[in-house]
């Protein structure tokens, strides 16, 4: 299982582990046979158990308390993994000696490839001390639902990254590397330098990818950054630069009113958001189409726009197109992409106290535009 804590490794994404121990009822993953991969600490307490004690027990196993109540549960769990099923909950009834005790249980195939079944996620809210309204119900069900499909959707996503926008620049860094340990002789001095370039600008490539990852793991603890005066003119001339060393075909005309525009930024996080929007403007803009990049004294702000000549932007997608992992369904086939660039440049020019925002290029194509603080 690649998307929760193991008895093995103990660890979770960031994201993930938010999401269960925010979540005010149990949590847990079993495998095929029905064995715990992963619990949670609520979980766990409805077994009477520590969480490292149930990892490693079979459902049936965990307690030997009402053995006829858990070994229900254990029917229905077999029942999703004998029929997999989107969403399975039943509310079960248990009679310790302490007293009655009310569950709502929640099941979720886990289906890989063909559908075959991998395991069961598993979710169980205590409903003893209220009694919940049939609509209440329904709503806590499918909040749960939707959360527990999240999770799957998040996984997804996950390892179509790695399989791919990962891989894409570590077979150029591969290739390039034993082309040079092999044949390093017999190459010219041209054939040299184009290679160990494109390792290089791979590596770049690849690390900002791992840098829009990690930052986006740490979305829910951002909080504005220290800023300071940061000459935008220099930010872009710089971004551009990189970006024509990647792209030397590619034309980009900068305009910059007035020149030595200071805003309030973090340099790093300004960088990254210009290489962000550059190289999203990249893959949309047909080869011998223009990129502007603009930036302008607006009020107390600067603003810097983005402009492409690409297929645009649909107005009602101008908001979520900025959720991570999104892609719109109208552009998601013409090139590959993770969905995770533009929710980084809003994350990074929001802790930079700005604002981000899309809108279509008249014309067509697109405009990115964001407005940092202007320096004092």
């Amino acid at each position: 299982m690649q998307i929760l804590t193991s008895s093995k490794t103990g660890r979770t994404p960031a994201f993930l582990r938010r999401l269960v121990e925010a979540f005010p009822g149990g949590v847990a993953y079993l495998d095929s046979n029905l064995v715990f991969a992963f619990c949670n600490d609520v979980q766990a307490s409805y077994f009477g158990r520590g969480a490292e004690e149930v990892i490693g027990q079979r459902l049936r196993d965990v307690t030997p308390e009402n053995p006829d109540f858990w070994r229900e549960i254990e029917r229905v769990a077999e029942t999703v993994v004998r029929s997999p099923q989107t969403a399975l909950s039943v509310t079960w009834r248990n009679r310790p000696e302490e007293g009655e005790h009310h569950y709502l249980v929640s099941y979720i195939a886990d289906l890989g490839r063909r559908g075959r079944v991998r395991g069961v996620f598993m979710t169980a809210l205590e409903v003893t001390q209220s009694i919940l309204g049939e609509s209440e119900t329904e709503k806590s069900l499918r909040d749960r639902n939707r959360a527990l499909e999240e999770i799957v959707r998040e996984r997804d996503v996950l390892i179509g990254i790695v399989s791919h926008e990962l891989r894409t620049p570590l077979t150029t860094i591969f290739g390039n590397a034993h082309l040079l340990l092999r044949r390093l002789e017999d190459l010219d001095e041209d054939s040299r330098t184009r290679a160990i370039n494109d390792i290089r600008l791979e590596a770049e490539r690849l690390n900002r990818l791992v840098e829009n990852m990690l930052l986006l793991a740490r979305a829910g603890a951002q909080a504005p950054v220290p800023t300071e005066p940061v000459s935008v003119d220099k930010a872009i001339e710089e971004a551009v630069e990189e970006h024509r060393q990647q792209f030397s075909s590619r034309p980009v005309q900068v305009s910059v009113k007035p020149i030595a525009l200071l805003a309030e930024a973090q340099p790093e996080y300004l960088k990254q958001v210009l290489q962000n929007l550059l190289g999203n403007a990249e893959k949309y803009s047909p080869a011998d189409q223009r990129i502007d990049v603009r930036a302008r004294r607006s009020g107390t702000g600067v603003t810097v726009s983005m402009l492409d000549h690409g297929p645009g932007i649909d107005p009602a997608e101008a908001e979520i197109i900025f959720q991570p992992f999104y892609r719109s369904a109208r552009t998601a086939t013409m090139v590959g992409g993770t969905g995770i660039g533009l929710a980084v440049c809003k994350l990074l020019v929001q802790a930079q106290s700005g604002r981000i925002s899309t809108r279509p290029r008249r014309g067509g194509g697109a405009v990115f535009e964001f407005t940092l603080p202007a320096a004092a």
